[in-house]
């Protein structure tokens, strides 16, 4: 997998550039000359970093070809979305997460009775849980207020033209994921959850049943074997 590589990044640098979405810029830290050290030949500048509901960052990557001076032209940018992951010191966090997969974890213990479950396809079952969702909607009981929205709402306001990747680790990595399917945009997700049954929510929620599938299975998740 490290030999693959998705606007000019490898995995080896969407890694570095994931585990940079847990920190604050600072003066103290400096946290762009950092990533110009962990990401060699590339000019790398932050140009908005987000402490809410939760952290994030947008940078913009630039790589040019090692023949010095480039021209301009000759050079490739990419705006990089970094969310961070779980912090298990903020109650939030592990709330959000509950709330994220809760349809993963709810077929699994379904399939564990119903055995045929498992051969569902996920047409079936992102129809099942759009059509519950749906229900919870016209009942005014539904919470849509994801901690991936404010990220939703600015790379969804990104131009068209622009290349833009997301990535995060861990809830971050999925958050990524929803993300990318639900703005049209590529992720590379670095040990995230399992999204195959809980995007189907995030899409009706979001009025965007059907919108993504293509990229969501597009989109790249790193899981490590222990």
């Amino acid at each position: 997998a490290c030999g693959y590589g998705w606007h000019g990044l490898n995995l080896k640098d969407f890694a570095m550039i994931s585990l940079a979405a847990y920190h604050t810029p600072t003066s103290a830290n400096d946290l762009e000359g950092l990533l110009g050290e962990l990401l060699p030949g590339r000019r790398v500048s932050i140009s908005r970093a987000v402490v809410g509901s939760r952290k994030w960052l947008d940078l913009d990557i630039e790589t040019c070809p090692p023949s010095s001076p480039s021209p301009p032209s000759a050079c490739r940018t990419v705006t990089v979305v970094a969310v961070s992951g779980t912090d298990t010191s903020r109650v939030q966090d592990i709330l959000e997460n509950i709330r994220m997969w809760t349809e993963p974890v709810m077929f699994e213990i379904f399939s564990v009775v119903f055995p045929v479950v498992r051969a569902w396809p996920r047409e079936t079952t992102a129809m099942l849980i759009s059509g519950v969702h749906r229900i919870i909607r016209w009942l005014d009981l539904q919470d849509d207020r994801w901690h991936y929205q404010e990220i939703l709402d600015h790379v969804r306001n990104l131009p068209a033209d622009r290349e833009v990747a997301l990535t995060g680790h861990s809830l971050g990595g999925g958050i990524a994921l929803v993300v990318g399917a639900l703005s049209g945009r590529q992720a590379v997700a670095i040990q995230p959850p399992g999204l195959n049954h809980a995007l189907a929510k995030h899409q009706e929620q979001n009025d965007a049943f059907g919108l993504g599938r293509g990229l969501h299975q597009s989109s790249v998740s790193l899981v490590v074997e222990h």
